[in-house]
């Protein structure tokens, strides 16, 4: 038998529902309000003027409404760096390529000696365009934020490093003007065991550019302030 009650905000009943006895092996079954949802956060961090958490008010809410909602950028925000942090599930299948690689790499390698995170939970650096998203606010270039972003501005960098199979792996100011076979000189150069046209550039906002190939030449990427 299956009796149904309405139970009121303060969670009083009528009298009929108050007076009705429960018997062994009753099921008491609350649904939840198809509405509610618990609060949601994002944290915004860096070169902003009030950074720290806050709660996600509406859906849609964007980047371009919490960086108002926090008072704007400093003076020293270096736009061409933000990043957009998120936290995503891993699919099953995701999973299981990770194990399979893994796999592959162990029986190459000494136990141990690697390091892979397989964990269901990822944190991913999605690249933004800043500059986009604050010009034109609500476009497709701002997009919708979900619970545990992190909206990270640097402060603007001036140096680009440079790591990998280089003479002298180093540190250098970042110059006008200066192209990417530049910078490898500053590093002493290309190694015998540099594959030249596997070279690429990470972005300061995470976004990766590769060395291409135009007929019997390499055309190197560009190189911004805060590469890699």
């Amino acid at each position: 038998e299956v009796f149904q009650f309405n139970v009121s905000r303060d969670l009083s009943l009528n009298s009929a529902a108050a007076g009705f006895v429960l018997m062994p092996y009753d099921e008491i079954i609350v649904r939840k309000s198809p509405n509610y949802q618990e609060q949601q956060y994002i944290n915004i961090e860096g070169e902003i003027l009030n950074p720290g958490q806050y709660g996600i008010i509406s859906r849609n809410e964007r980047i371009s409404d919490v960086i108002e909602r926090a008072g704007g950028l400093t003076n020293f925000a270096y736009l061409d760096g933000a990043t957009l942090i998120r936290t995503t599930i891993r699919s099953e299948i995701e999973q299981k390529q990770t194990e399979q690689a893994i796999g592959v790499i162990i029986g190459d390698v000494k136990k141990g000696s690697i390091n892979i995170d397989n964990s269901e939970i990822k944190r991913e650096n999605i690249g933004i365009n800043l500059k986009k998203i604050l010009a034109n606010p609500g476009s497709k270039d701002d997009p919708i934020l979900q619970n545990n972003d992190v909206i990270r501005i640097p402060r603007r960098l001036e140096t680009v490093q440079l790591q990998g199979e280089l003479l002298y792996p180093t540190t250098v100011m970042h110059r006008r003007g200066m192209t990417f076979m530049d910078y490898v000189s500053q590093a002493g150069g290309f190694t015998n065991q540099s594959l030249r046209r596997s070279a690429y550039v990470i972005y300061p906002n995470g976004t990766v550019d590769r060395t291409r190939r135009f007929l019997f030449f390499n055309v190197y990427p560009r190189v911004e302030p805060g590469s890699e």
